[in-house]
């Protein structure tokens, strides 16, 4: 199969809210500093914060000395329709932002279809989320989740999802891991890929090209594969090679790659020929 499908309208949603987001996570980083060189006026200093930036805001400082903070308000809400489910209603997705300096999980996800709602937290702490590039990776991680139709399947069939604490590698190939993890690399590949999609011939021999070299790459050379799609997260790169490394999941992963390569290869193929002078019969 390919990967899951991220409505395009969501999609364009996200892009047009990805600063607005960082902007929250870079105030609450703020927040936090401030409150470790004062840490008498935590109440304060959050109120003040809390007020400026329009979030419901509360901080504790914890046993082991570290700092959290929660949000009660949204910084992105949008409505989507269900790429995969036809009889629920619209969706909303509310994307929350908090701190906390015991964990370094990037972000999470809570979903119930029947509700309509979908509702991502990120971590705002440095050492989850570093920069903007993670943390749009980390959102789309989270909304392929979301529109995930696995989520169903919990208590059903406990195999779709394995903890991380249990088995950082069962985790990783677990179905509901596993596809949002590819949805996220093989989108993150393509997303690069489309900026040779444009209206000039030798922009789309580029980006054929480098197609081709992927796909040459897959058969001849994982590691340089690798290293072409350019992930800058040591996190992707991991993933990935845990991956390759399973012959059985190894098969899936370039299903996956192969499928998108292909719907490229040939939308490019025929937008070159557009643009390719007409031949007219003399």
């Amino acid at each position: 199969g390919g990967i899951l499908n991220i409505p395009n309208e969501l999609n364009n949603k996200l892009e047009e809210g990805y600063d607005t987001i960082w902007n929250y996570i870079v105030a609450l980083r703020n927040l936090a500093r401030n409150i470790h060189i004062n840490p008498s006026q935590i109440e304060e200093l959050t109120e003040k914060i809390s007020s400026k930036i329009g979030l419901g805001l509360d901080s504790e400082i914890t046993k082991k000395g570290n700092l959290k903070i929660n949000s009660s308000n949204p910084v992105f809400i949008a409505h989507y329709e269900h790429p995969y489910y036809k009889d629920v209603p619209p969706q909303v997705l509310t994307i929350y932002v908090h701190y906390n300096e015991e964990s370094l999980d990037r972000g999470y996800n809570q979903t119930d279809y029947k509700a309509a709602s979908s509702r991502v937290f990120l971590n705002a702490a440095l050492s989850a989320i570093p920069n903007i590039g993670i943390m749009k990776d980390t959102i789309f991680h989270e909304v392929a989740h979301g529109v995930d139709p696995k989520q169903d399947m919990w208590e059903t069939s406990p195999s779709i999802y394995v903890n991380p604490s249990k088995s950082t590698n069962k985790y990783l190939k677990s179905p509901l891991e596993f596809d949002a993890r590819m949805t996220e690399m093989v989108t993150f590949r393509k997303r690069l890929l489309m900026n040779f999609y444009k209206d000039d011939k030798d922009i789309l021999d580029n980006g054929i090209a480098y197609i081709q070299k992927d796909l040459q790459n897959l058969q001849t050379d994982v590691k340089q594969f690798i290293e072409d799609l350019g992930f800058s997260d040591e996190v992707h790169i991991y993933v990935l090679e845990v991956y390759l490394k399973d012959p059985e999941i190894k098969k899936q992963v370039y299903q996956k790659f192969y499928r998108m390569y292909d719907e490229l290869l040939t939308a490019f193929t025929q937008k070159k020929q557009e643009l390719l002078p007409e031949i007219k019969n003399g």
